[in-house]
């Protein structure tokens, strides 16, 4: 009887440390495997996550300029036809964007989710940061250089709605003094801070970097999401197109021509067929 108890006394010593021992902890080896395990997914996975969210700002970009082609749209049809002009000289509304005003729920939608600088609810139609979005001011202006004089197009003027470019991403904050309510581009310059388009009389050929985004030379918003741009058109639809990210601040863009390209060969060697483009109508 007691040598029976002192087997089982025994069997129950010899059970714990088997269970202690087979709950060692980790050695350094093995934690520095499951490290290493972990960082090579995160490397894996973070770039994924990044894109995916870039992915939704650039749908939400995307939205943002069609409600703005709506907008447009729904001007258009109150104002026999005729486009919003991108300034005026004296008066209010100063530009297109503040033009829109009775067309859109919220200000809000003047503003790129990928940029990082919010409109202030008290600015002024006049400073900067009131829109990252620009106008295509070739659909207001007619004539070059000096002889530039702002008359916007009538809806039955334009050749190829579908094809020219009327608003797109564009850069804002400090650094963008032309981003207020006057803020536009013509591919090849961008201006904001007077009634006349600036950017100067471009020759045929594609949009400048720093034109489809601007002011100055830097040109982010043509390559804001990744590493391409949203446009909308005069039809009022918008799509993403791919940009061009060397760090060449005035390299062209891979499929945008300038405002003063034509359409087909009769206007020249250089033509934009198919592609987006600046041009309204024939360049005059």
């Amino acid at each position: 009887m007691q040598t029976q108890l002192i087997e089982k006394i025994e069997t129950a010593r010899s059970g714990v440390k088997r269970s202690k021992a087979a709950f060692k902890g980790f050695t350094l080896i093995e934690l520095l495997v499951v490290i290493a395990i972990i960082a090579i997914l995160a490397a894996i996975l973070f770039p994924v996550f990044g894109r995916a969210r870039e992915n939704a700002r650039r749908s939400s970009c995307t939205s943002n300029l069609k409600q703005l082609g709506l907008g447009v749209l729904q001007y258009v049809q109150d104002n026999d036809g005729i486009y919003p002009s991108h300034a005026r000289a004296s008066g209010t509304p100063i530009g297109w964007a503040d033009s829109l005003d009775p067309y859109i729920k919220s200000r809000q939608i003047f503003q790129c989710p990928s940029e990082g600088s919010p409109q202030q609810a008290s600015i002024m139609l006049f400073q900067p940061n009131y829109t990252d979005y620009w106008y295509n001011s070739a659909i207001s202006t007619q004539g070059t250089g000096i002889n530039t004089q702002v008359r916007p197009k009538k809806e039955s003027e334009f050749l190829f709605p579908s094809l020219t470019v009327m608003m797109g991403d564009g850069n804002n904050g400090a650094s963008a003094p032309f981003t207020t309510a006057r803020y536009h581009c013509n591919g090849q310059g961008c201006g904001g801070v007077g009634a006349i388009a600036a950017g100067g009389a471009p020759a045929a050929g594609k949009a400048l970097r720093q034109g489809l985004g601007g002011p100055g030379a830097t040109g982010v918003g043509a390559t804001r999401h990744l590493e391409g741009q949203v446009f909308n058109f005069v039809d009022g639809h918008a799509k993403w197109y791919k940009g061009n990210p060397n760090p060449n601040n005035l390299a062209q863009s891979p499929t945008v021509y300038n405002g003063r390209t034509p359409f087909d060969a009769s206007g020249g060697a250089v033509f934009s067929g198919n592609n987006p483009t600046f041009t309204p109508v024939f360049p005059n």
